[in-house]
């Protein structure tokens, strides 16, 4: 399926630039002259024809940069549009993966209100982990591994479960050397933390 807005813009030939021109001009034998590129007023219309093309290039470029998608020239200008760098992302890495955190941000990380987008926004960002509340480690019936937290704070904390592991928190039994971050992980729980609602906390565990 064709692509309206990159056809479009996308940017004519000089020649066919040229014979568009050549065309709106007014009928008479005068005028059929623009068809012929050895005459006077065909060497005038393909002069600007040539311009055309060039501001055909430009507004092509223009919709590839307007395109998160595709932008390269004017990432920075699109990272700062959406206050980036900030305390969880970067503006790093590859072109791939700066254009990934802008998308994200500007449509906030497509909303984040359930046990399911939570692990929607890890599996965006390559990790697959299963959401809980707190009430199913923390009450009875409880499942393992059990977190110790009182009846009514296990309602506002939000229990994010990585594989086997991966952990990005430190509990017992501790393994040696203590890790303190996790690359991947700590940008995981930073997100997450600014996406819960300020009354609820977020416990990571494997």
């Amino acid at each position: 399926m064709i692509d309206v807005t990159t056809a479009l813009f996308r940017a004519i030939s000089h020649i066919d630039n040229a014979r568009l021109l050549a065309a709106h001009m007014p009928v008479g034998r005068v005028w059929s002259a623009a068809f012929d590129p050895n005459t006077n007023l065909g060497k005038l219309v393909m002069g600007l024809a040539v311009e055309y093309y060039r501001l055909g290039l430009l507004s092509e470029e223009i919709s590839i940069e307007m395109d998160i998608r595709t932008a390269s020239d004017l990432l920075v200008e699109w990272e700062k549009s959406v206050g980036l760098p900030n305390n969880c992302l970067l503006t790093t890495g590859s072109l791939s993966d700066r254009r990934r955190n802008i998308e994200a941000i500007l449509s906030n990380f497509g909303g984040c209100q359930t046990a399911a987008d939570f692990e929607r926004i890890a599996d965006f960002f390559g990790f697959t982990v299963t959401v809980t509340s707190g009430n199913y480690s923390g009450g009875f019936p409880i499942e393992f591994p059990v977190l110790l937290f009182g009846q009514i704070e296990s309602k506002f904390t939000i229990v994010v479960t990585m594989p086997t592991g991966v952990t990005g928190a430190n509990y017992f039994p501790l393994e040696f050397p203590l890790p303190f971050s996790i690359g991947g992980v700590t940008l995981l729980r930073c997100i997450f933390e600014a996406l819960a609602p300020a009354n609820c906390n977020v416990i990571f565990v494997s």
